[in-house]
């Protein structure tokens, strides 16, 4: 385990790279992660700001059904990731389109997030 300054914000972070991976393997592997000893590492925050961008283009460019396919394969196990999954907005969870792409279907409450 490591000290190290993130790539992007450069904030210090945890870096614990071992045998087992980097705490980046356990969010969903939907952009390309470079990996090297002495740089290229990102905080979680920024980590997650870079999927959401990734994210964002895909709902602007893929069809519904594209989007469903693609988010089927992120559907378990069902983890729930802040920043990814939901926004925490004055003490409310708001789910993202992400995380309602993974149920699969509309739950028909309106939702603002709501990509279907």
């Amino acid at each position: 385990m490591s000290h190290k300054n993130c790539s992007q914000c450069h904030r210090l972070m945890v870096c614990d790279s071992t045998q087992l991976g980097c705490w980046c393997m356990s969010l969903p592997n939907i952009i390309p992660v470079s990996f090297n000893q002495t740089s290229d590492c990102v905080c979680q925050t920024c980590l997650i700001g870079q999927i959401n961008d990734v994210l964002s283009s895909h709902y602007e460019t893929y069809t519904i059904e594209e989007l469903l396919y693609f988010a089927s394969q992120y559907k378990t196990p069902p983890t729930m990731l802040a920043g990814l999954d939901y926004q925490m907005v004055q003490d409310i969870k708001v789910y993202s389109k992400w995380h309602w792409l993974k149920q699969g279907q509309c739950c028909a409450e309106n939702c603002n997030n709501c990509p279907y």
